[in-house]
């Protein structure tokens, strides 16, 4: 970092072992600039901003102000949470604790593709229960085929869930694997540029989880998360 200009602050170089580490060293530090203390300059909180390199990084910074109450803004794209990848994945998560999760089986019943026609998925989505399978004996050919084995995987997940053989975590892997969710985005990483950035972003979503007990837990967070304050008026710090 270089400068023409004479006098100002001095850079700080900072080391943190981890993400979680740093967002609550920086939440801190933003805290007390608000006020003025540790011999620092009182600042505005629309004066703040978090320059990150990639998206997968914002997790942290916004579940550590989500915690502290700490408004915020994301600059160039969508925050953490409200990422496609992301989306997906909670919607595979929401559908391990519920299986009459509507919404979120509609979101995924053919991401990634399965061969479902639109038809097919008119079909199951005017049925009222997700996990009916009868309702796949009226469905034929690769799409039956591949749904069958969907909600075989999430059946046989949310079970070793509630008897407790595995983790939440160790659930959240194998659904994204199993799905083949994980596997689209692989596979298209020399097609889409971008692909290489979403798989990061999952990574993260992962990580996240090892915060919470459970994933209901995590689910919870993740509402009250998307139900952070969109005033445009309230001073925010950018990342």
């Amino acid at each position: 970092l270089w400068t023409s200009s004479k006098g100002g602050e001095r850079v700080r170089l900072i080391g943190h072992w981890d993400g979680g580490e740093e967002a609550i060293w920086i939440s801190d530090e933003i805290e007390a600039m608000q006020v003025g203390t540790r011999g620092l300059r009182k600042y505005n909180l629309s004066e703040v901003s978090i320059l990150v390199r990639a998206s997968h990084q914002m997790r942290a910074f916004e579940d550590r102000f989500l915690k502290t109450g700490l408004p915020y803004r994301v600059i160039g794209g969508p925050r953490f949470y409200e990422r496609l990848e992301v989306r997906d994945a909670i919607a595979y998560f929401r559908l391990l604790v519920s299986s009459r999760d509507d919404l979120a089986f509609d979101r995924i019943i053919n991401t990634p593709k399965r061969g479902l026609g639109d038809s097919a998925q008119q079909k199951i989505r005017e049925n009222s229960r997700v996990a009916d399978k009868s309702l796949l004996d009226k469905i034929s050919g690769k799409g039956a085929t591949q749904l069958r084995l969907l909600l075989d995987t999430l059946d046989r997940l949310r079970k070793m869930y509630i008897q407790g053989t595995i983790s939440h975590i160790e659930m959240a892997e194998q659904i994204l694997e199993e799905s083949g969710y994980t596997r689209m985005w692989m596979s298209l990483q020399d097609k889409t540029p971008d692909a290489g950035g979403r798989l990061e972003n999952l990574k993260e979503l992962i990580k996240g989880l090892e915060e919470f007990e459970n994933m209901e837990g995590f689910l919870e967070h993740i509402a009250l998360v998307m139900e952070n304050s969109t005033d445009n008026e309230v001073e925010k710090v950018s990342i």
